[in-house]
């Protein structure tokens, strides 16, 4: 901070007159305060030309408070840290809280006084900071010991009073002014060598680098200077040093001896900087050698690359070129040279550059020229490639001119011929072109609303599946819940309701029983009808048998299987075998017979007249019917291949459109044909999906010729085993899913599955399972005897044990008072442990 801020200035003639008026309030005693401590702070700002009125009034701006911080520190505050103009609030507060923090700073003490207390003119804050500065930086001595020991405020101002009319000399004798003074100028005159030396060596460093990078012949003499001057610098200083502590130490031991601490820190401080000075020369002199090292592998790293190009472009231009008569191929033998060159140059010049701006530019020009030659070179062959080219090109362009003007006279010949052809065959292409539009816009009328149709039964069916899916989650959940439930209570349920509950079970009986009896009642209707139906009545007869099909289906999901479940926990009947859902044909429509050990009269009326499989068979049993009378009438079952005949267009069918491009067909060519009635082009008469030629069969699904892999994908008749298509015996199982009758077997142990009831077949995680790896991988499987557990049967060790199972491992005899021991995971006796 210079001696002459921008900070406000005034006369020490009468400062107290504007305070007397403002304060005029305030006790005698704040009045004193203010009065002396306005003329201490103006006893301070007199070294900088500076004056104020009042610490109350003056203080605001922080400008005077940084001057007086900067006078009682002796060190200067960063202008870049305050405002020499301060104007609004902020400004003014950010200079006085810039000013405490360096006093804080420089005590490392804690000032209890707050930044806006002073900019809003607090008195007994300010008051508070000035007695901190007076204490801190004016008192010395014994005026210091003196104000320690009174505590009366008057007593201490006149304390404060006495010292400024006598001044800041200390109290000590003549003899020890004048060795402290000569002290102080050994120190001042260390300091102005320790900066003198900083500067030469810090400037020397840089000088020395820019002599490197101006001639990296420079580096020896550049080091050598260096080193002697850091050997010079470090003695110089060790024997200034020592000289200026020997006379610290011995003032210090004379009687009222001055206090030196402020002095050490300064020598500490010069000292640190030129030791931090020669140390960075000292990093600068490794560091230039590591330089020099570096540089030496990277000129060899380019000689090398420079060489290995050499030797590319040698072994290039002697190497067999291709074709040169077609242009492609010179171009790729240029852009092959020319990439390899631009490539490798640019990374060989960098490096040069790279070094020579580091110094080495005698070497760095001698490799330049050298890379320069080698380019040349190359460019020189490609140069002779492109003449010998352009020679042959001309050749070939003078004999394709030639030959085109030939081609040119025959070609306007046969345009001529052409063109009149091709206006009548226009005519009568607009007019098929007509019609075709009309039909092709009607077809495509018919498949959007055909797809539309498609994608909102997906969507229905989709929406269908996914509640279906969750409702039979929450029906297992529930069942097996209940189970557990029934199982605990079954001792305390009352005779009352389980009569309640077996009429609601043979309601449920008697609904689903009128259901299929009247769904059997239709079928046998139906089949009685199908011999004299015609395709339309086919098709909705067709549709109505899978709907009605999936409706019974759904209530046996809902309603039957729950029943029976009720029925096995009333304990009314032992459990009905439901077989597995077979989508094969089956004639079975037999009523289920009575279990064995169950009462037949219970039984018999809890089981349904007509279980799920027999209605399964009815809806295959009028399904075949129907497809019989398709066969008559020429429709075939998709799923069978229809057969097609290969020939040549004759005579009589030259002209006739083919089905699938609506082109016409000529004589000669090669074509499908069909029944004898519809007509494809070979090319045209391929899988929709694959684009296969049909050997014997091929198949339709959805209005598209397809083969039989893509017929059996688009039906979904893929096989949730094996994933192969299905071309035989569908089975329906586990989340109703489609299966090969060989493929459905359990997933651990692999035992055949099919026609298996639910009482042996059991899903987990889409995927079947026996009966007893289904209970082992829900962990429901007793250890010891691999059977179901049940309530109140015994958890421990990580397993589950029936009751009866659950005795020492060794001496098969159940556990006593003392409990069990873990042995390799099975539970032995102590004493069989012990032992």
């Amino acid at each position: 901070m210079g001696d002459k801020d921008n900070r406000p200035t005034g006369k020490t003639a009468d400062p107290f007159s504007m305070t007397m008026v403002v304060h005029k309030q305030q006790s005698q005693l704040e009045l004193r305060q203010i009065k002396v401590f306005t003329n201490w702070a103006n006893y301070k700002l007199a070294q900088r030309q500076l004056a104020i009125r009042s610490v109350v009034d003056d203080l605001k701006d922080g400008l005077i408070l940084l001057n007086i911080a900067e006078l009682c520190t002796q060190k200067t505050i960063p202008p870049s840290s305050y405002n020499r103009n301060p104007k609004i609030p902020m400004q003014k507060l950010n200079n006085t809280t810039v000013a405490i923090n360096h006093l804080k700073e420089e005590n490392k003490i804690k000032i209890n006084v707050a930044p806006s207390a002073i900019v809003n003119g607090d008195v007994k804050e300010i008051l508070s900071l000035f007695w901190f500065l007076i204490r801190e930086y004016q008192l010395k001595g014994s005026y210091k010991t003196r104000m320690a020991n009174t505590t009366d405020i008057n007593s201490q101002l006149d304390l404060l009073e006495e010292q400024m009319a006598k001044g800041d000399a200390p109290e000590e004798d003549d003899g020890s002014a004048k060795r402290a003074g000569a002290i102080k100028d050994k120190i001042d005159e260390f300091n102005k060598w320790a900066a003198d030396t900083e500067r030469s060596l810090n400037n020397g460093r840089q000088d020395g680098e820019n002599q490197i990078r101006a001639n990296e012949k420079n580096l020896a003499d550049v080091l050598r200077k260096w080193e002697t001057e850091n050997k010079q610098a470090e003695n110089e200083l060790k024997e200034k040093l020592a000289a200026i502590q020997n006379l610290i130490k011995e003032e210090e031991r004379q009687p009222k001896a001055g206090n030196f601490d402020a002095d050490k820190q300064r020598l500490r401080e010069s000292e640190e900087k030129v030791k931090q000075a020669i140390e960075a020369r000292k990093k600068a002199i490794k560091a230039e050698q590591d330089k020099a090292a570096d540089r030496e592998r990277r000129k060899k790293e380019v000689v090398t690359k420079i060489k290995a190009l050499e030797g590319w472009v040698e072994v290039e231009s002697k190497k067999p070129q291709e074709d040169m008569n077609d242009a492609e191929a010179l171009k790729r033998v240029n852009r092959r040279i020319k990439d390899k060159i631009d490539l490798d140059a640019k990374q060989i010049k960098d490096l040069i550059m790279d070094l020579e701006n580091e110094g080495a530019r005698d070497w760095a020009k001698g490799e330049r020229d050298h890379m320069d030659d080698v380019i040349n070179g190359a460019l020189t062959f490609l140069e002779n490639l492109q003449k010998k080219f352009d020679l042959d090109q001309l050749a070939r362009k003078r004999a394709a001119e030639e030959e085109e003007k030939n081609r040119r006279k025959k070609r306007e010949a046969e345009e001529a011929a052409k063109k009149k052809a091709e206006e009548e065959e226009r005519r009568r292409k607009e007019e098929a072109a007509r019609k075709k539009a009309e039909e092709e816009e009607r077809r495509r009328k018919e498949e959007a609303d055909k797809k539309k149709k498609a994608e909102e039964d997906a969507a229905r069916k989709k929406a269908a599946d996914e509640a279906e899916k969750k409702r039979k989650a929450d029906e297992e959940a529930a069942r097996k819940k209940a189970a557990e439930d029934a199982e605990k209570r079954r001792a305390a349920e009352d005779a009352e309701k389980k009569r309640n509950r077996e009429k609601e079970l043979q309601n449920v009986i008697e609904d689903w029983n009128q259901r299929a009896s009247a769904y059997e009642e239709w079928v046998e209707d139906k089949k009685k009808e199908a011999p004299h139906m015609t395709a339309p009545l086919i098709q909705k007869a067709q549709d109505d048998n899978d709907k009605r099909l999936a409706q019974l289906e759904q209530i046996w999901d809902q309603k039957i299987a729950s029943a029976q479940a009720e029925i096995n926990k009333l304990g009314l009947a032992p459990p009905s075998r439901l077989s597995s859902e077979v989508s094969s044909t089956s004639k079975s429509k037999s009523r289920p017979a009575s279990s064995k050990g169950g009462s037949s009269g219970d039984a018999d009326k809890f089981r349904p007249n007509l279980d799920r499989v027999a209605v399964k068979g009815l809806h295959d049993d009028l399904n075949g019917d129907l497809q019989k009378r398709q066969k008559q009438l020429g429709g075939g079952d998709e799923d069978d291949g229809r057969t097609f005949k290969l020939q040549t267009v004759s005579k009589e069918m030259d002209g006739v459109k083919c089905n699938i491009c609506r082109k016409p067909l000529h004589m000669g060519t090669k074509i499908a044909l069909i029944d004898n009635k519809d007509y494809y082009h070979y090319d045209c008469f391929v899988c929709e999906v694959c684009g296969k030629h049909f050997e014997e069969y091929y198949w339709s699904h959805k209005n598209k010729i397809l083969c039989q892999e893509h017929f059996i994908e688009s039906k979904g008749l893929k096989c949730a085993g094996c994933g192969k298509g299905i071309t035989g015996k569908i089975v329906k199982a586990v989340d109703k899913q489609k299966w090969h009758p060989e493929c459905l077997k359990c997933n651990t142990c692999g035992v055949g599955l099919m026609g298996k009831g639910s009482d042996e077949l059991f899903s987990h995680q889409g995927r079947p399972y026996c009966k007893k790896d289904y209970y082992r991988a829900q962990g429901l499987l007793c250890e010891r005897c691999e059977k179901p557990i049940g309530n109140g049967d015994k958890s421990a060790l990580g397993k589950v044990w029936h009751k009866g199972c659950w005795f020492c491992s060794k001496c098969q005899k159940p556990f006593g008072p003392d409990g069990f021991v873990n042995v390799k995971g099975f539970p032995w006796c102590p004493k069989c442990a012990d032992d």
